[in-house]
């Protein structure tokens, strides 16, 4: 039976975020074998398609089937914020140290932003 709202976050969030350790890893292995602008360019464009089609499946899927795919589009956009996050750390170190630091600083303003309207929207 479909989880329940409130339940349904309990197994996306681990979903997500195990991949994404997991290719964190891989990355830290093998990233070297791809340039930086494949990687940023494949983790951007591979996650809007995939996370464009999910209303598209959901609409004509049952429950059960509906839950499945959004368990595995967010285990895949765990995989591409993975090589994503690293590429672009990895690239802002050929660069001077402000450069670092406006990437941490942009990704803590989205977090904040996420939850912000997180908050509005709730």
């Amino acid at each position: 039976e479909f989880p329940s709202y409130p339940d349904i976050m309990f197994y996306i969030v681990p979903a997500s975020t195990m991949t994404q350790v997991l290719f964190l890893v891989l990355m830290i292995l093998y990233a070297e074998k791809y340039s930086f602008t494949f990687r940023i360019v494949t983790s951007f464009v591979s996650s809007s398609v995939v996370i464009g089609m999910v209303p598209l499946f959901v609409a004509e899927l049952t429950e059960l089937q509906s839950f499945w795919i959004v368990l595995a589009v967010s285990s895949f956009v765990g995989i591409t914020s993975a090589v994503l996050q690293s590429s672009v750390i990895g690239f802002c170190n050929f660069l001077p140290s402000s450069y670092i630091q406006l990437s941490m600083a942009g990704q803590a303003v989205s977090g904040i932003t996420a939850c912000v309207i997180r908050i509005i929207t709730k």
